[in-house]
C-alpha cells in the first residue's frame, strides 16, 4: 500500500500515486474543528464514535450518512445501508460501483427498513434484513432489483451471511439460534427450509441493530461468535464448528 498511497498527515490527506485521486480525512474528535457538516458521509467503526461523551451531536452531524455493509469477490461493488434518500427517515440499500466511480444508486428503497445487506459471492443476490412483515426477516432479491423477493426465514431473522460459494446461506433467529438454508437453484431461485445449527448467546437487536454479530468460514464449516463475557475477567474467543 506504500507504494500506491502517499499519505499527508500533516495534511489530513492520502494521494493515490497513480490515479492522483485525493481522500480528505474528517475528524470525529470532539476536540478537533473541522468547519465542516457533511451531507453524505461513508461511516464505519461506529462503536469508536460512541465512546464520546458528545457522540449525539457528532452523530447527529450526518444527514443521509451510508455505511458499508459488504464488498463483492471482484471487489467491484459495494452494498450500503443507510437513510433513504425519501425523508422519510427509515433505512434503504444503495450500490456504489468501481466503474461508475463509486456513484450511489439505490438498489431497494420502500417505507420499510432494509439493511444489513450481503451481495451473494457472484454479485447476482442480495440477502438482507427488512422489518417490513412488523419484524425482523431476512429476504433475498436479484441484483439489479426485478421485483422479485423471496423470503428465507420463516420465524424471524436477521444478519444474513452467504458461504464462500454462494452454495448456503445463514443467519440469526430471532431465538437466537444460527440457522442454515441450503441454495437449490438460482434459476429459478429456490431454497430448502432454515434449519438449526446451534444455539447462541447474541442479543438480536433487529434491523437497525447491531450487525455482524458472527462470522463464518468460506467452507461454512466454523464460525466465530461474539457471545457476551461470563464474566468481567473472561477475555475467552470461542471458534465454534458446525456438522
Amino acid at each position: 500500500l506504500k507504494d500506491l498511497m502517499h499519505v499527508q498527515e500533516h495534511l489530513r490527506q492520502i494521494t493515490h500515486v497513480k490515479t492522483k485521486a485525493q481522500l480528505k480525512i474528517k475528524a470525529f474528535d470532539s476536540g478537533v474543528l473541522t468547519g465542516v457538516k457533511p451531507v453524505a458521509a461513508l461511516v464505519d467503526e461506529l462503536h469508536e464514535i460512541a465512546r464520546s461523551p458528545d457522540a449525539r451531536r457528532i452523530i447527529g452531524q450526518f444527514t443521509r450518512a451510508k455505511f458499508p455493509d459488504s464488498l463483492d469477490a471482484t471487489g467491484e461493488t459495494l452494498l450500503l445501508e443507510g437513510e433513504g434518500d425519501a425523508g422519510r427517515g427509515d433505512f434503504d440499500l444503495f450500490l456504489a460501483r468501481r466503474s461508475a466511480g463509486f456513484r450511489l444508486e439505490p438498489l431497494i428503497s420502500s417505507p420499510a427498513n432494509e439493511a444489513h445487506g450481503q451481495l451473494s459471492p457472484d454479485g447476482k443476490f442480495v440477502a438482507y434484513s427488512s422489518d417490513e412483515s412488523g419484524r425482523a426477516e431476512v429476504l433475498v432479491q436479484p441484483v439489479p432489483a426485478t421485483g422479485e423477493r423471496w423470503v428465507i426465514s420463516n420465524n424471524g431473522g436477521d444478519q444474513p451471511q452467504w458461504r464462500g460459494d454462494g452454495g448456503e446461506l445463514f443467519y440469526v433467529a430471532a431465538d437466537a439460534k444460527i440457522m442454515s438454508v441450503a441454495i437449490r437453484s438460482t434459476a429459478p431461485f429456490r431454497t430448502a427450509e432454515p434449519e438449526a445449527l446451534f444455539a447462541t448467546q447474541l442479543s438480536p437487536t433487529g434491523v437497525l441493530g447491531v450487525r455482524n454479530q458472527y462470522l463464518v468460514t468460506r467452507d461454512g464449516q466454523r464460525f466465530i461468535v461474539l457471545e457476551p463475557v461470563q464474566s468481567p475477567r473472561s477475555n475467552e474467543l470461542s471458534v465454534i464448528t458446525s456438522r
